[in-house]
């Protein structure tokens, strides 16, 4: 499966994009150990992530990192520093590279005599790995462009059920990067049913009474951002748009945009306890807003429940306040 998701071809890995995203971990010089000892390799590569690494040193790829004095120096830590100072009746106040000046000035020879036996053994791109990894960077970066282009175009379109599907076709192609991270990608939940709902609610809701003095041009914007913050973890103001809107809000742009995915994932909560037959939710209040809680603790009638973000919050990092269902309902 992992092989023909990601094209993986022995004879040719400059057409795999694992093969590729293994070499571009080497763009800063690493210890190929740290790299070929995590799990997802053996699972993605199709071969020994050793062996690839062997091939890419005998293709020229990669390359043992020589340090110079002056890195080998910064590798000395602060203690072994201030050591050398007071070996020398030096003070030994300051930051690491006051430390390193006020020894050179007093012997410009002490830090080179002083290095340890180096035994790092780092490999970093060679020239022709580093073309390899720009043009395949490049590419990639591009995709991802492209992606969100038609992403945001089916959200502007409200085309929910596409730009699901769009995003999990990409999430797919993208697994290796996703894999180990702990925010749930579209695979990990159980029924799609979740994120086609949520994101529904966040492409069509009415504006929410929390962002009240955002003008209705401008929340639309604030909807995409939600959407893309939502299906792909995205937090690029600049790319949403709403970076320099003015909202008249205590909060900030990027937590206004959170603040329609909150509503969307607290108004799927009511809908499906709904469909479980719950009547009554309790309110609970997070954080220190005086306004939420007031209402903390409090039971309502599921259909007269405040609307959550509440419209009155005065939490500079909006309201992130939540119900209970009430199931002793259930069996009375």
């Amino acid at each position: 499966m992992f092989k023909r998701l990601f094209g993986a071809k022995k004879a040719n890995w400059k057409d795999s994009r694992v093969h590729l995203l293994f070499l571009s971990k080497f763009s800063k010089p690493t210890d190929p150990e740290n790299i070929c000892n995590q799990p997802y390799w053996f699972d993605f590569l199709p071969e020994p992530p050793d062996k690839v690494v062997n091939r890419f040193i005998k293709e020229e790829m990669l390359e043992e990192k020589v340090y110079s004095v002056e890195e080998r120096v910064m590798m000395f830590s602060v203690k072994d520093l201030k050591d050398i100072l007071r070996g020398n009746g030096l003070k030994v106040s300051g930051r690491k590279q006051e430390l390193i000046d006020r020894i050179n000035e007093h012997d410009s020879s002490l830090l080179e005599a002083s290095l340890p036996e180096f035994d790092h053994n780092n490999l970093t791109l060679a020239e022709s790995g580093k073309e390899i990894v720009d043009s395949f960077q490049q590419k990639e970066t591009a995709e991802y462009e492209a992606f969100l282009d038609e992403l945001i175009a089916l959200f502007q379109a409200k085309d929910t059920r596409n730009a699901y599907l769009l995003s999990k076709e990409f999430s797919e192609k993208r697994k290796l990067k996703e894999y180990n991270q702990t925010r749930p990608t579209l695979e990990t939940i159980n029924s799609p049913e979740i994120w086609l709902k949520t994101l529904d609610i966040i492409l069509n809701c009415e504006k929410i009474g929390i962002l009240h003095s955002i003008d209705n041009a401008d929340f639309e914007k604030f909807r995409i951002a939600a959407g893309l913050s939502f299906l792909v973890g995205k937090k690029d103001l600049e790319r949403y748009g709403i970076e320099d809107i003015e909202t008249g809000l205590h909060f900030d742009n990027a937590t206004a945009s959170r603040m329609i995915m909150f509503y969307a994932n607290r108004q799927f909560e009511l809908l499906r306890a709904k469909g479980n037959d719950i009547k009554r939710v309790v309110f609970h209040s997070v954080g220190g807003c005086p306004i939420c809680q007031e209402l903390d603790g409090k039971t309502f009638n599921i259909d007269e429940a405040p609307e959550i973000p509440h419209k009155d919050c005065t939490g500079d990092k909006g309201c992130r306040c939540y119900y209970e269902s009430i199931w002793e309902d259930l069996l009375s």
